[in-house]
């Protein structure tokens, strides 16, 4: 069964008209041509437009699925033998409202207007930050199996949790790891037994493989213990975006980290470790966005770090953000930061400064806590390509549009007539 962050609209509509409305990458060892200028310019003013007139039939195809998806799972949740709860079946009827509400303008407004297209996305819900609310919204069929781990029988039943693990979908999956994360003996082992199951090591070799850990946050914060000053948010952090103080201030305030759609990559993108190239501010995200959606991209960059392009916006909330790193050595930087965090959100978020960072992640790297087992590796050639496309889209994007499409057209002729004088010039020159 569908998700509730699952959208037809988002694969048939949103994602190729962004793709076609995404900036071109101004790359100087290979400049855009006037052709493709003119090309992408008819692209994202003409053919998108187009494309965009067909939202309203999409948006009502998802508000059915959403409703009878959202119905049958109503049904079903009585039996409780389900990997669903209550709140997932509320996300679908209000997944199918949204998408009603889209197929009554979508058409109209996303022809007029395209870009609106970016709002009309299913993302996935937060976590929820409260631990009570965590325990009673995991569904009723994974709380089985953790009752029947902690009933201390002679053995815990490893096989069924397998099975279960191998027929489960990324939300089946999710609920599971939420679950086996809480504390208690049995639930220990149960991660110590399936560790290499649910996750694997960033570079795969046979003593790695070996010593593959999964761990909670309490057990990781015990282990560091001693090396950490403030073990509730640097023990927490575990994926990296680096942006620029402007481009957080948006993060925070539309509270996610949004996918591009730039021609040669598409994603929202985090890092294991914090590549500070990109910005000096450096969101610094929990372990439990790993399964919020599956990923555009993912692949190792220098044998130590991996980059994870989720398919879908990474929500940006208490629950699923640690910390926020600033490359900075001043004191007095990092308390404005904060205040403007606090100013952004109207809450207080912890800003760390790098040089007390980066030693203290390579502590945690070395417990081999790794990655979800099911993220690709795309190859370090494939890597390098998305990564120079992302520091290309740091840059002053390309003009493009109708606009454009004139001005090109205006140089060009105007560099066609400075040609012909010059020509002429040295013709006459050259008769004396």
């Amino acid at each position: 069964m569908s998700n509730p962050s699952f959208s037809v609209t988002n694969h048939i509509i949103i994602n190729p008209v962004m793709s076609m409305r995404a900036d071109l990458l101004n790359d100087p060892k290979s400049p855009v041509g006037i052709g493709k200028k003119i090309w992408h310019g008819i692209e994202s003013e003409i053919i998108s437009r187009i494309v965009a007139l067909f939202t309203s039939i999409f948006a009502a195809v998802d508000a059915f699925v959403h409703f009878f998806t959202g119905c049958f799972k109503a049904i079903a949740l009585a039996s409780k033998n389900v990997t669903w709860n209550a709140d997932e079946v509320k996300e679908h009827f209000k997944s199918a409202a949204f998408f009603g509400a889209i197929a009554l303008v979508g058409s109209i407004a996303a022809g007029v207007w395209p870009g609106v297209l970016k709002y009309f996305k299913r993302n996935p819900v937060p976590p929820s930050s409260n631990d009570a609310n965590l325990t009673s919204n995991i569904p009723e069929k994974i709380r089985n199996l953790v009752n029947d781990v902690v009933s201390e029988k002679e053995q815990s039943p490893f096989k069924q949790l397998k099975d279960f693990w191998k027929t489960s979908n990324l939300s089946g999956k999710r609920w599971f790891v939420e679950a086996f994360n809480q504390d208690g003996k049995q639930i220990k082992k149960v991660r110590k037994e399936l560790a290499d199951i649910v996750y694997r090591p960033i570079v795969a070799t046979s003593l790695s493989k070996k010593n593959i850990k999964w761990l909670n946050e309490k057990e990781i914060g015990n282990k560091v213990e001693g090396v950490f000053d403030k073990i509730d948010s640097l023990s927490k952090g575990f994926f990296f975006h680096a942006t620029s103080e402007k481009a957080l201030e948006s993060i925070l305030k539309t509270k996610r980290v949004e996918v591009r759609h730039e021609k040669l990559y598409r994603g929202a993108f985090v890092s294991t470790r914090p590549e500070l190239s990109f910005g000096k501010c450096v969101l610094a995200f929990k372990r439990n966005i790993e399964r919020l959606s599956t990923l555009e991209h993912g692949f190792t960059i220098n044998q130590n770090t991996y980059w994870a392009g989720f398919s879908q916006d990474i929500p940006v909330s208490e629950s699923t953000l640690a910390y926020i790193m600033l490359d900075s050595q001043s004191i007095d930087q990092k308390t404005a930061l904060e205040a403007l965090c606090e100013k952004w959100t109207g809450r207080k978020i912890e800003v760390i400064l790098v040089n007390n960072t980066q030693s203290k992640i390579k502590d945690i790297e070395s417990l081999n806590t790794g990655i979800p087992k099911e993220w690709p590796d795309e190859g370090e050639k494939v890597g390098v390509g998305i990564l120079n496309a992302m520091k290309l889209a740091l840059t002053a994007p390309v003009t493009v549009g109708v606009a454009a499409i004139a001005q090109v057209q205006r140089s060009s002729i105007l560099t066609t007539h400075a040609l012909g004088r010059q020509n002429r010039n040295r013709q006459l020159l050259a008769f004396g």
